[in-house]
């Protein structure tokens, strides 16, 4: 029964060192992804004035 624990409670450490890689390995992807969110408005805004320019273009 103390043997039966023992591997339970190895399991368990072995899952959370797993998960603990896991997010490790994952923070920078979801760091990249929030820098892009954050970015976002200014990359609209910048098409916004893209196209403005062409259709000032193509009218005058």
């Amino acid at each position: 029964m103390i043997i039966f624990v023992t591997q339970i409670t190895k399991c368990g450490w072995e899952i959370t060192a797993f998960a603990v890689e896991t997010v490790d390995f994952a923070s920078p992807m979801i760091n990249s992804v929030l820098e892009i969110l954050d970015s976002a408005p200014e990359m609209i805004d910048f098409g916004f004035q893209m196209v403005n320019c062409e259709l000032e273009m193509i009218i005058s």
